[in-house]
């Protein structure tokens, strides 16, 4: 997932606003800079079908959070967030690679 970087987005405003007295008098390009700073790609959990799985069978209270993440491997805070991308179907399947 890109996360916006806030440190550079706040020190690229304050530049424009002092170089430009306001952002709303900085030229365009100046303000594309600023913007392209802010555009987040669409962001997707991307799980194994295993993972998926072992996550349907938690939400079905099968198991518990922390088990569902010992069994894929991975940390609970690792689980936490990918389990509300997962419940409303913001995911993508990877290939498990089971024969590498």
């Amino acid at each position: 997932m890109t996360r916006i970087d806030r440190e550079l987005l706040l020190s690229k405003i304050q530049d424009a606003e002092r170089k430009y007295k306001s952002v709303a008098k900085a030229p365009p390009c100046v303000l594309a800079d600023i913007q392209a700073l802010t555009a987040v790609t669409e962001h997707r959990a991307v799980l194994t079908k295993y993972e998926l799985n072992i996550m349907k069978r938690q939400f079905n209270g099968e198991m518990s959070m922390t088990e569902a993440a010992t069994k894929m491997g991975h940390s609970t805070s690792w689980y936490k967030a990918r389990a509300p991308e997962v419940k409303v179907g913001n995911y993508r399947i990877m290939e498990d690679k089971l024969d590498e």
